[in-house]
């Protein structure tokens, strides 16, 4: 009996510490899964919301475009522009493209097209567009990632002190009709939505 009692309450304690150790685990687990959750909830809802973007410093990118010309978003500071995010295999970013080409030349500001594709898909688009912009193959998506965009076509306006003005469907912020009316690219948005709205492709 004298030896089966150390046996026994060492398999007790050892039991204890086993559960106490399995319990700090679970909860570990549990707080790091509760933590991922919010991050990607939190991101979720600033690539989803538009309004989420607004008044925060855009972020600063440099990248060559289809023709070989470095374009660097330093470049533009104190001026006005308009990011717009474009996919050559989105039918919504060809309508928009084709309405950018009948109104650019009437256009005060500047427009900057991310391409989401390879270059030389770009820079098929970009001839076959034949709008007088920097063009920029977003291999991997890395610009894409740094403005938060999940669709396109998605426009990004940019105020003369790095601000974001505006950010959504380029019907949502006016940005064929403004250009349309010649109107500066920083009064994007002051106007109503047109009529051409078009899903955007993921």
């Amino acid at each position: 009996m004298n030896e089966v009692a150390p046996i026994f309450w060492a398999s007790y304690v050892a039991l204890w510490v086993l559960v106490v150790l399995q319990g700090a685990i679970l909860m570990g687990v549990v707080h790091m899964v509760h933590e991922i959750s919010q991050a990607g909830a939190g991101a979720l809802k600033r690539e989803g919301t538009g309004a989420a973007w607004q008044g925060m410093q855009a972020p600063e990118f440099e990248a060559v475009d289809v023709a070989g010309r470095l374009v660097r978003s330093a470049d533009y500071n104190g001026q006005t522009r308009a990011l717009l995010f474009v996919s050559p295999t989105c039918p919504g970013c060809l309508v928009t493209l084709s309405e950018m080409r009948a109104l650019r030349q009437k256009a005060r500001g500047d427009v900057i097209f991310i391409c989401r594709a390879q270059p030389d898909e770009c820079a098929k688009l970009a001839e076959k567009s034949a709008l007088d912009a920097p063009i920029i193959p977003d291999v991997g998506e890395r610009i894409s990632r740094l403005f938060g965009i999940s669709a396109v076509p998605m426009a990004v306006i940019i105020d003369g002190i790095q601000r974001i003005q505006r950010y959504g469907h380029p019907v949502s912020v006016g940005m064929t009709e403004v250009l349309g009316d010649g109107v500066a690219v920083n009064d994007i948005g002051a106007h109503g939505n047109g009529q051409h709205r078009v899903k955007p492709e993921a």
